[in-house]
Parts: C-alpha cells; sequence; structure tokens
C-alpha cells in the first residue's frame, strides 16, 4: 500500500461524501458504531466543497484511492450546534489561536494502519505553516468510544465538556507545533 496524504481538492469532494456518508451515525448499527466509531452531523459535498479551502483540510489515498478524510474551518465559522460549543468550551478552558479539526474519517478497510495518524500529523504541519494557529480543536461524543480512543491513541486530549441536545461532548485539542519525522 502507497499513502499519499495531501490538501483536500474540490477533485476529492464526492468520494469524500461516500466515505462520510457511509460511516454517518444514521447509516451504522449500533455495533459497528461501538466498534469503528461514526461520524456526527450532515457531511454532504457542499459541506466537503466548503471545506477545501480550510485551514488544513487534508485526505488520504491508498495507491490513489481516497481512504480517509480530515475537514477543518476557522474558529469563527461556527457559532452554534456542537462546533460552535466546542469553540466557547475551548475558550473557557483557556485555549486561543486554534483552529477546528474535524470530522475525520477513514475507510473501514485501512483503519487501524496509521492513516489517521498521518492526516493528523499533515493537517498539523499545514497548520504550523500558517504561523497563527497554536492548537487544533475537535470534538467527540461521549458514545463515539471508538473515535476517542483512536483520537487519544494520536495525541489528541480532552480539555473540556459540554452537553448538546442531551448528548455529551469531549472538546479535544492537539498543539500545533511541526511534526517531527
Amino acid at each position: 500500500m502507497t499513502l499519499e496524504i495531501r490538501p483536500l481538492a474540490q477533485g476529492d469532494v464526492f468520494w469524500a461524501a461516500e466515505i462520510f456518508h457511509a460511516n454517518a451515525r444514521e447509516n451504522l448499527t449500533p455495533a459497528q458504531r461501538e466498534r469503528g466509531g461514526f461520524v456526527q452531523g450532515k457531511i454532504d459535498a457542499a459541506m466537503i466543497a466548503a471545506r477545501v479551502d480550510g485551514p488544513a483540510s487534508v485526505v488520504a489515498l491508498s495507491d490513489g484511492v481516497g481512504i480517509g478524510v480530515v475537514l477543518t474551518a476557522g474558529a469563527d465559522e461556527y457559532k452554534q450546534g456542537p462546533p460552535g460549543l466546542a469553540v466557547e468550551a475551548v475558550r473557557a478552558a483557556g485555549l486561543s489561536d486554534f483552529y477546528l479539526y474535524g470530522p475525520g474519517v477513514v475507510d473501514e478497510g485501512h483503519r487501524g494502519k496509521g492513516v489517521l495518524r498521518a492526516m493528523k500529523d499533515e493537517s498539523i504541519r499545514i497548520a504550523a505553516e500558517h504561523g497563527k494557529y497554536k492548537w487544533a480543536v475537535g470534538f467527540v461524543e461521549h458514545s463515539n468510544a471508538a473515535s476517542m480512543a483512536a483520537h487519544e491513541k494520536t495525541g489528541w486530549q480532552s480539555v473540556a465538556t459540554f452537553e448538546f441536545k442531551g448528548r455529551q461532548y469531549d472538546a479535544i485539542a492537539h498543539p500545533v507545533s511541526p511534526v517531527s519525522d
């Protein structure tokens, strides 16, 4: 397998939408959600296209085939819902100069092979080049234990919690600094 990580481009939008759709909470059984995690929210082609210019959105390709995506946005692009609440929570926890990282997804057949870590590292590297970010910030629903475990394994830490529509979330953060090889 030849793994390539590169910035998200308009040509990636439709295959990325398919991966997000296949991993959406409502399209998975409870057993699938528990085993592999799930994507929250409605992630469609229009939303993905809007993230091409995100601060550090990236994709993963295996032998030229799309297998993973991480979307990013500026911290002030969302004022409501879980992204807006995550921004409020991390600011209340004292973090500043951050971008929103996520959602991210890796095709089921490629999980556990370092793809998420490689995408996170490239996103952090791109963000570090911008020179204005100290943190990448995301959020994970408490019931999404597989996602939280994957993020913790790649260096994310919970910095705050919040609730939205009766669901509990962790706001997670990762420092933005040059990633060593």
